[in-house]
């Protein structure tokens, strides 16, 4: 049955070598691929590039620090367990000698107008977190910590900061077999999952399957009723700015500490747009648009006027899968079929906690949140 596979009552337990194929190779697939070799499963990591990390994934930096509602939501505990669970997470791979972090630690989230200001008031007061993890500052403290003058305080992470994705997805995936092909749909076969490429070709059978391909999720899982889309998200990099912010400072938009950019080059991140894939023709898509630049640099100058950059030196474009309730997809789709998408931006946030989850719920071993917050993440909860 193409694509789709008889649910059971009894959730199925996979063993110690039990073989899994983990389907794309971001962020999403190389925590699954950690979680789940950790506790004695045989993974193999498939994605149609040559190698792991190549679509939203390999932009030179990703922040992480958590946008806290005014409430302790579902999604608002999500996001604070998450935060928290990878900090632990990217210092212990930084402990194993991989290269995790891009400048000093900390992040600033400036409170660009009353609203916003308001929200990280309430969101401080609700979720009550120690002062190390995450406090209101005065505009004074702010440009202190930052490095440069902003206008307005907001929330500081101390142990925030700027990621190097592709030294983490290098890290991730090292030990894993990896199998360059485009995965297009799943039979069943006795025990298992057999998956076919788009030229009709076996690709393999595997006890189990999790499908973390971001967009690709779409193509590959046609017949759900996920409200997912695709959304285009631009970068702009800039020459090195003076003054130079020491970590990176988000307002809206974002700019982060001078980082690598590979090919040798040192700049700064500015980001990003966020566009609907379908807004633009294929051909189009991929493109440095001009005008997004513009947009990005006008917006950094108006929240940070002490920052001049100069005309860009490149950037880059990515897609990104968001879904309608901004909660991810985590969770079992069917008995020996998983999914972990709908990340949006936050791929490098949340992806570390969910891709315990999931491992967790696949090997039948403690999970890391709370029921009702494991249910809103439920994969199944749009055909409730």
């Amino acid at each position: 049955m193409d694509n789709q596979v008889s649910l059971n009552q009894k959730p199925k337990i996979f063993e110690k070598d039990a073989h899994i194929a983990v389907i794309g190779a971001g962020i999403a697939g190389g925590c699954l691929v950690r979680a789940l070799m950790r506790r004695g499963i045989n993974v193999t990591l498939i994605d149609s590039a040559q190698a792991p990390g190549s679509g939203a994934s390999g932009n030179p930096v990703a922040l992480l620090a958590p946008k806290l509602p005014r409430t302790q939501s579902p999604i608002g505990r999500l996001m604070t367990s998450a935060y928290l669970h990878a900090v632990q997470f990217y210092d212990a791979l930084e402990g194993e000698g991989a290269c995790v972090w891009s400048g000093p630690r900390g992040a600033f989230a400036m409170a660009r107008n009353p609203d916003e200001s308001e929200r990280q008031q309430r969101a401080s007061a609700a979720f009550n977190l120690p002062k190390d993890v995450i406090r209101l500052v005065d505009q004074a403290e702010a440009t202190a910590l930052s490095g440069v003058e902003v206008p307005k305080g907001g929330l500081w992470f101390e142990r925030a900061g700027a990621l190097c994705p592709p030294a983490i997805t290098a890290a991730l995936t090292s030990d894993v077999t990896y199998s360059q092909g485009n995965a297009a749909k799943f039979q069943e076969v006795k025990d298992g999952i057999n998956i076919i490429d788009g030229d009709g070709a076996s690709l393999g059978d595997f006890d189990g399957v999790v499908v973390a391909a971001g967009v690709g999720i779409m193509d590959l899982m046609p017949d759900q009723v996920w409200p997912l889309r695709a959304n285009r998200g631009q970068l702009a990099y800039l020459p090195t700015l003076n003054p130079s912010p020491r970590v990176p400072v988000t307002y809206g938009g974002y700019i982060s500490p001078l980082v690598d950019l590979g090919d040798g080059q040192q700049g700064h991140v500015l980001g990003a747009t966020y566009a609907r894939r379908d807004e633009m023709p294929d051909a189009e898509w991929a493109a440095i648009r001009a005008a997004d630049n513009t947009d990005m640099i006008e917006n950094l100058q108006a929240h940070l006027p002490v920052l001049s950059p100069d005309v860009p030196m490149g950037g880059r474009t990515s897609l990104r899968a968001t879904i309608r309730d901004y909660i991810p997809l985590a969770g079992k789709v069917a008995d020996n079929l998983y999914v972990l998408g709908g990340l949006g931006s936050r791929g490098f946030l949340t992806a570390p906690i969910l891709a315990e989850l999931i491992a967790g719920q696949m090997t039948g071993g403690p999970l890391p949140l709370d029921d009702d917050i494991i249910n809103a993440l439920d994969p199944e909860r749009f055909r409730k």
